[in-house]
């Protein structure tokens, strides 16, 4: 079995995994010595002052060596493995760690801090991986930690899938503080909705013209009736799935939206998309139509991996974003001129990102004031399991 052992630095990657190999009795390769090894490189980050691994050659010679290994390494994640162990902690514990370790580089104590907030080592991990796990090493021993990995590969791991660790929600206004562009953005867009509830109800009632091939596609790809109806607002794509036989459920930030959905007859919860707390393969389909464009870009990564934790094995997701380069607060004058935080995306860098997760099934783009990108994917996520005994 191959083993990787990543995390944000300074998790305790070395140390656990040095302890793993000797309990397993497993060889240990360091990503970092590999490339040293076999001149893995593509080149120098002046910025991080540091090599950038070439990890399509590191990639090529794991997939050479003998099967039983452990890989360690920020971004062991990447190789193609049976099992992927992601070290977290604790953001403040890590933050002391970070500094005594870079006690001259607050902005890559910063960056690491703010990494691990966003769990993008994790979100990362899904793009090259299926059977991932996380662990909490703030509070506890080297030994500790191994005891649970042990556990974690022999079957005993509930509680540790992608997603049950989430610090997004506790230390928001800690990472906020890195960027004040974007604070208080979401109490600003949401008071908007609150205020015009009944005026974007009317303004948007007849927007189903625009994607009226994109309900097709994603009705005949769904294998079950539960969607989510992300960013709902007046719950008019829910409406529209409940009349076809679905059972949707609405959810989003504002109390007056989901008053106008509950008017509906249509099952509806307040609830932030940026910490939804579902359980995994919930849902057979998620539906995101022009409700994302208010999430910030550094967030988006991390709202795209919980959306696809909730999601079934290859269940359906469509998004609907704004085209175009810009991120910041926008007014509108339909809404008196108030502003509204808002993201827009290019269709590459939008597709970048869903790559990861998904499988794309359908783009289309649709000319208003501005122009939208409509996409329709699949969940990479399969039914395939794993299972081994140590």
């Amino acid at each position: 079995m191959k083993i990787a052992i990543t995390g944000t630095p300074c998790t305790g990657k070395t140390e656990i995994s040095k302890k793993l190999a000797e309990r397993l009795g497993l060889k240990l390769i360091s990503v970092n010595d590999l490339a040293k090894k076999l001149n893995a490189y593509l080149g120098e980050d002046r910025k991080r002052n540091a090599k950038i691994l070439d990890m399509k050659k590191i990639n090529d010679f794991m997939g050479l060596v003998e099967k039983n290994v452990i890989i360690e390494g920020h971004t062991a994640h990447e190789i193609a493995c049976d099992v992927v162990i992601v070290l977290r902690c604790n953001p403040e514990v890590l933050e002391k760690r970070l500094k005594k370790r870079y006690p001259d580089d607050p902005e890559k104590v910063k960056e690491n801090v703010d990494a691990e907030i966003l769990g993008v080592v994790t979100s990362d991990a899904v793009e090259f991986n299926e059977r991932i796990y996380e662990v909490d090493t703030s509070e506890k021993t080297v030994e500790e930690n191994v005891d649970e990995i042990v556990g974690v590969i022999n079957g005993d791991n509930k509680g540790y899938e992608v997603g049950k660790i989430d610090w997004l929600e506790k230390y928001e206004d800690k990472l906020l503080k890195t960027d004040p562009m974007i604070k208080n953005y979401k109490n600003i867009t949401k008071n908007v909705y609150e205020k015009y509830a009944k005026e974007y109800e009317e303004n948007t009632k007849d927007y189903h013209k625009y994607i009226q091939k994109e309900l097709e596609i994603f009705l005949k790809n769904l294998k079950g009736k539960r969607v989510l109806d992300v960013g709902s607002g007046p719950g008019r794509d829910s409406f529209y799935f409940k009349k076809k036989g679905l059972e949707p459920l609405c959810i989003d930030l504002s109390e007056k939206m989901i008053g106008l959905c509950k008017e509906k007859g249509l099952n509806a919860e307040v609830m932030d998309i940026e910490s939804m707390n579902f359980e995994g393969n919930s849902f057979d389909g998620i539906w995101a139509y022009t409700s994302l464009i208010h999430v910030p870009k550094k967030k988006m990564k991390n709202v795209l991996r919980k959306i696809y934790e909730i999601l079934k094995p290859d269940g359906i997701f469509f998004i609907g974003m704004t085209e175009g380069s810009f991120e910041g607060m926008e007014e509108d004058e339909k809404y008196s001129g108030e502003k509204r935080f808002k993201v827009y995306y290019t269709e590459k860098e939008l597709l970048k990102i869903l790559s990861g997760y998904f499988t794309i099934l359908n783009i289309s783009k649709v000319k208003l004031k501005n122009s939208y990108i409509n996409i329709i994917c699949k969940s990479k996520k399969t039914h395939k399991k794993i299972t081994s005994k140590w």
